[in-house]
C-alpha cells in the first residue's frame, strides 16, 4: 500500500520512477514506472535498482503480529536494509529515506507524550519491533557519511490502494461486508497513506541527515472507527465488542483454526496488545514543522478507503 501510493504522488509531481517488486505483483502495471522484480537480499539486484538514482526510497519489511520466526524477520528486516543502504551509496545515491515504524521507537508508558526521543525498541519482547528497532538504530549511525538518511517512523497507515490487503484494510473489508464477529475493545493512532507518503516526498529537501519523525494521525478506538464507517456508508455497522479478556480465551481456537484452514487468525496475542496499549499521545510535531506534514481528517481516509475497497476489491 505505501509502494503503491508512493510511486502514483511521484509520478504526479514529475519524477521519474523505478520500484522493485517481490512476487511479480501487477498493481504497476498502469503505472509509467519502470518496474524490476527481485528480493533485497539480492545484492545485484539491489545494484540494478538503486543506479543513476538520486533518491531511494525503502519501504520494503516484513511485518509480524504472530509467530514469525526471529531469523526470516532479521533477514529481512535487518540485512535487507543494510543491502539496500549499501547498493544505494555505491551508486552515489544522494538522498536515502527509510519507512520504519512507530513500533520502532519504545513506548513511553501510560499518558506521556510519545515523542522522537523515545529509544529504539532494541530490547522489545516482540519481534518485528526488535527488527524494526535495530535497522533503524543502524542507520542512524550512518549519519554523516556522504548519502542523506532520513528516517520516517509512521503509526498505523490505512487508506486507498490497498491490494493485498492490508490488516486494516482487511478489517474494513470485512467490517463493510458483515462479515467480522466481532471487535476488541481497544484502538490506535490512525494515518493516511498519502499523508505519510507526502511527507517522505518531502523529505527529500526537508529532512536532515540522521533525523528520524514520527509521522501520526488520530487516535480512535476501533469501535469509533466502526461509527463512523456505518455514518458513512448509511448501513447499520455495529459488531459485538469483545472485552480483552474474552478475546484472550479465544487465543487457541484461533489459532487452531488458522492451521486447520490455513488461513491467518482473526487477531493474536500480540495484536491484542497493540489495541490495548496503542499510545494516545503520539506526537507529529517534529514532521509537521520540518517536513510539512499535514495529516487529513480520518473521515476523509475512511470515505475514500471505503470507496476504493468496493470498486476494486468487493
Amino acid at each position: 500500500m505505501v509502494g503503491i501510493n508512493l510511486v502514483k504522488q511521484l509520478l504526479e509531481q514529475g519524477h521519474t520512477v523505478r520500484a522493485l517488486i517481490h512476487h511479480g505483483d501487477n498493481i504497476f502495471d498502469k503505472l509509467k514506472a519502470e518496474v524490476i522484480s527481485g528480493d533485497i537480499l539480492n545484492t545485484e539486484t539491489m545494484d540494478v535498482l538503486c543506479k543513476d538514482m538520486d533518491v531511494v526510497f525503502h519501504s520494503a519489511a516484513r511485518i509480524s503480529i504472530g509467530n514469525t520466526p526471529y531469523q526470516e524477520l532479521y533477514q529481512t528486516n535487518v540485512e535487507g536494509t543494510k543491502n539496500v543502504f549499501h547498493a544505494a551509496k555505491k551508486s552515489g545515491v544522494k538522498t536515502f529515506i527509510h519507512f520504519s515504524s512507530i513500533h520502532a521507537l519504545r513506548h513511553p508508558g501510560n499518558e506521556a507524550p510519545f515523542t522522537e526521543d523515545c529509544p529504539p525498541a532494541v530490547d522489545s519482547p516482540f519481534l518485528y519491533e526488535k527488527t524494526k528497532a535495530i535497522a533503524q538504530q543502524w542507520l542512524q549511525n550512518q549519519k554523516g557519511n556522504g548519502m542523506k538518511v532520513v528516517i520516517l517512523n509512521p503509526t498505523a497507515i490505512l487508506g486507498p490502494c490497498d491490494f493485498k490487503p492490508s490488516l486494516i484494510g482487511a478489517f474494513i473489508q470485512k467490517v463493510i461486508n458483515h462479515k467480522l464477529p466481532g471487535i476488541i475493545n481497544g484502538g490506535y493512532d490512525w494515518v493516511d497513506v498519502r499523508d505519510v507518503v507526502q511527507a517522505a516526498i518531502n523529505a527529500i529537501d526537508k529532512g536532515k541527515d540522521g533525523e528520524h519523525y514520527i509521522i501520526s494521525g488520530k487516535w480512535l478506538s476501533l469501535e469509533e472507527m466502526v461509527l463512523i464507517m456505518s455514518s458513512l456508508t448509511g448501513e447499520k455497522l455495529k459488531p459485538f465488542v469483545f472485552p480483552v479478556w474474552l478475546a484472550k480465551t479465544g487465543l487457541p481456537f484461533l489459532k487452531l483454526w488458522a492451521v486447520i484452514t490455513n488461513s491467518s487468525p482473526l487477531y493474536t496475542s500480540q495484536s491484542l496488545k497493540i489495541v490495548q496499549n496503542g499510545s494516545k499521545n503520539v506526537v507529529s510535531k517534529k514532521a509537521r514543522k520540518n517536513l510539512d506534514f499535514t495529516p487529513r481528517p480520518i473521515e476523509e481516509t475512511l470515505k475514500d478507503t471505503i470507496i476504493w475497497i468496493k470498486e476494486n476489491l468487493l
